[in-house]
Protein backbone atom coordinates (compact mmCIF):
# COMPACT_ATOMS: atom_id res chain seq x y z
CA UNK A 1 0.00 0.00 0.00
CA UNK A 2 1.26 3.77 -0.83
CA UNK A 3 2.16 5.91 2.36
CA UNK A 4 0.58 9.02 0.99
CA UNK A 5 2.15 12.62 1.87
CA UNK A 6 -0.11 15.04 3.66
CA UNK A 7 0.87 18.45 2.03
CA UNK A 8 0.03 21.99 3.43
CA UNK A 9 -0.13 24.42 1.10
CA UNK A 10 0.38 28.08 2.19
CA UNK A 11 0.51 31.44 1.08
CA UNK A 12 1.68 33.66 3.47
CA UNK A 13 0.67 36.97 4.57
CA UNK A 14 1.11 39.31 7.70
CA UNK A 15 -2.95 40.07 7.79
CA UNK A 16 -4.32 37.35 5.40
CA UNK A 17 -2.84 33.62 5.48
CA UNK A 18 -3.97 31.11 2.26
CA UNK A 19 -3.83 27.57 3.73
CA UNK A 20 -4.62 23.96 1.94
CA UNK A 21 -4.50 20.59 2.86
CA UNK A 22 -4.11 17.58 0.72
CA UNK A 23 -4.88 14.39 2.17
CA UNK A 24 -5.59 10.93 0.52
CA UNK A 25 -5.29 12.38 -2.97
CA UNK A 26 -8.46 15.03 -1.70
CA UNK A 27 -8.63 18.47 -0.69
CA UNK A 28 -9.65 18.70 2.86
CA UNK A 29 -9.50 21.85 3.92
CA UNK A 30 -9.15 24.92 2.02
CA UNK A 31 -9.64 28.27 4.36
CA UNK A 32 -8.28 32.04 4.70
CA UNK A 33 -6.75 32.22 8.34
CA UNK A 34 -6.89 36.29 9.28
CA UNK A 35 -4.70 38.05 11.84
CA UNK A 36 -5.97 41.01 13.07
CA UNK A 37 -3.27 44.14 14.38
CA UNK A 38 -0.02 45.69 13.22
CA UNK A 39 3.23 43.52 12.28
CA UNK A 40 5.35 42.67 15.87
CA UNK A 41 6.93 40.20 17.19
CA UNK A 42 3.47 38.91 19.12
CA UNK A 43 1.74 38.55 15.88
CA UNK A 44 4.71 36.75 14.22
CA UNK A 45 4.70 34.04 17.24
CA UNK A 46 0.76 33.91 16.67
CA UNK A 47 0.74 32.69 12.97
CA UNK A 48 3.91 30.59 13.53
CA UNK A 49 1.74 28.67 16.61
CA UNK A 50 -1.01 28.51 14.41
CA UNK A 51 0.91 27.02 11.09
CA UNK A 52 2.46 24.71 13.39
CA UNK A 53 -0.61 23.71 15.02
CA UNK A 54 -1.99 22.71 11.99
CA UNK A 55 1.28 21.10 10.75
CA UNK A 56 0.55 18.76 13.89
CA UNK A 57 -3.15 18.81 13.82
CA UNK A 58 -3.10 16.66 10.41
CA UNK A 59 0.40 15.10 10.88
CA UNK A 60 1.62 17.70 7.52
CA UNK A 61 4.62 16.24 5.66
CA UNK A 62 5.13 18.35 3.02
CA UNK A 63 4.71 21.80 2.61
CA UNK A 64 4.54 24.11 -0.51
CA UNK A 65 4.94 27.83 0.39
CA UNK A 66 3.91 30.06 -1.76
CA UNK A 67 7.06 32.92 -1.69
CA UNK A 68 6.39 36.82 -3.22
CA UNK A 69 8.98 38.31 -5.83
CA UNK A 70 11.11 40.66 -3.63
CA UNK A 71 9.57 43.78 -4.46
CA UNK A 72 6.53 42.83 -3.54
CA UNK A 73 7.83 41.43 -0.11
CA UNK A 74 7.65 43.01 3.31
CA UNK A 75 9.74 42.51 6.03
CA UNK A 76 7.75 41.38 8.12
CA UNK A 77 6.26 39.16 5.48
CA UNK A 78 10.07 38.15 4.84
CA UNK A 79 10.75 37.27 8.61
CA UNK A 80 7.20 35.23 8.44
CA UNK A 81 8.24 33.14 5.20
CA UNK A 82 11.84 32.75 6.65
CA UNK A 83 10.31 31.44 10.30
CA UNK A 84 8.01 29.02 8.01
CA UNK A 85 10.61 27.60 6.55
CA UNK A 86 12.78 26.89 9.61
CA UNK A 87 9.75 25.31 11.33
CA UNK A 88 9.29 23.03 8.94
CA UNK A 89 12.93 21.97 8.83
CA UNK A 90 12.90 21.48 12.43
CA UNK A 91 10.06 19.67 11.91
CA UNK A 92 11.61 17.76 9.53
CA UNK A 93 9.07 18.05 6.76
CA UNK A 94 9.83 18.67 3.11
CA UNK A 95 9.01 21.89 1.87
CA UNK A 96 9.10 23.83 -1.33
CA UNK A 97 8.54 27.04 -2.36
CA UNK A 98 6.72 28.97 -5.54
CA UNK A 99 6.85 32.20 -7.09
CA UNK A 100 3.82 33.00 -9.01
CA UNK A 101 5.62 31.85 -12.04
CA UNK A 102 6.02 28.54 -10.98
CA UNK A 103 2.14 28.69 -10.06
CA UNK A 104 0.76 29.99 -13.34
CA UNK A 105 2.99 27.07 -15.10
CA UNK A 106 0.55 24.73 -13.51
CA UNK A 107 -2.10 26.48 -16.06
CA UNK A 108 -0.13 27.44 -19.45
CA UNK A 109 3.34 28.42 -20.30
CA UNK A 110 1.54 31.89 -21.13
CA UNK A 111 3.37 34.67 -19.04
CA UNK A 112 0.54 36.82 -19.27
CA UNK A 113 -2.29 34.39 -17.46
CA UNK A 114 -3.13 36.34 -14.76
CA UNK A 115 -4.33 35.19 -11.40
CA UNK A 116 -7.84 35.42 -11.91
CA UNK A 117 -7.38 33.08 -14.58
CA UNK A 118 -6.08 30.92 -12.48
CA UNK A 119 -8.68 31.03 -10.08
CA UNK A 120 -11.43 30.78 -13.00
CA UNK A 121 -9.40 27.97 -14.47
CA UNK A 122 -9.14 26.20 -10.53
CA UNK A 123 -12.90 26.84 -9.88
CA UNK A 124 -14.05 25.60 -13.57
CA UNK A 125 -12.24 22.03 -12.43
CA UNK A 126 -13.50 22.00 -9.03
CA UNK A 127 -17.26 23.35 -8.40
CA UNK A 128 -16.87 23.03 -4.80
CA UNK A 129 -14.90 26.47 -5.24
CA UNK A 130 -17.14 28.28 -7.26
CA UNK A 131 -18.88 30.35 -4.00
CA UNK A 132 -15.61 31.49 -2.99
CA UNK A 133 -14.36 32.21 -6.62
CA UNK A 134 -17.59 34.45 -7.23
CA UNK A 135 -17.02 36.25 -4.20
CA UNK A 136 -13.64 37.16 -4.91
CA UNK A 137 -14.70 38.52 -8.04
CA UNK A 138 -16.82 41.17 -6.29
CA UNK A 139 -14.74 41.98 -3.93
CA UNK A 140 -12.67 45.53 -4.38
CA UNK A 141 -10.06 44.22 -2.34
CA UNK A 142 -8.77 40.91 -2.73
CA UNK A 143 -10.07 38.07 0.52
CA UNK A 144 -9.55 34.52 -1.08
CA UNK A 145 -6.62 35.34 -3.27
CA UNK A 146 -4.49 33.71 -0.95
CA UNK A 147 -6.50 30.90 -0.84
CA UNK A 148 -6.65 29.86 -3.92
CA UNK A 149 -2.48 30.37 -4.18
CA UNK A 150 -2.66 27.90 -1.67
CA UNK A 151 -4.21 25.05 -3.35
CA UNK A 152 -2.56 25.48 -6.61
CA UNK A 153 0.62 25.75 -4.61
CA UNK A 154 -0.24 22.14 -3.77
CA UNK A 155 -1.29 21.34 -6.97
CA UNK A 156 1.79 22.08 -8.70
CA UNK A 157 3.83 20.14 -6.24
CA UNK A 158 1.32 17.04 -6.56
CA UNK A 159 2.03 17.55 -10.35
CA UNK A 160 5.24 17.58 -10.07
CA UNK A 161 5.63 14.72 -7.32
CA UNK A 162 3.19 12.38 -8.33
CA UNK A 163 2.90 9.30 -5.07
CA UNK A 164 4.72 6.32 -6.16
CA UNK A 165 2.37 3.69 -7.54
CA UNK A 166 -0.47 6.33 -8.27
CA UNK A 167 -1.78 8.27 -11.84
CA UNK A 168 -3.07 11.33 -10.82
CA UNK A 169 -4.32 14.18 -12.39
CA UNK A 170 -3.55 17.93 -11.59
CA UNK A 171 -6.84 18.58 -12.57
CA UNK A 172 -9.30 15.79 -11.02
CA UNK A 173 -11.71 17.08 -8.73
CA UNK A 174 -10.45 17.39 -5.33
CA UNK A 175 -12.84 16.78 -3.00
CA UNK A 176 -16.42 14.63 -2.91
Amino acid sequence: MVKLPVILGISPGTRLMGIAILRKEKLSIWEIKTFKGHWNEGKLKDILFRVNEIIDRYEVTHICLKRSSKNQTSEGLSKLISEITFLSKRKKLVINQYDLQDLKSLFTDNYKFTKQSMFRALAEQNPFLHEQYNRELKLSVPYYEKMFEAIISVLLYRKMHPPQGLIVSPFSPLYY
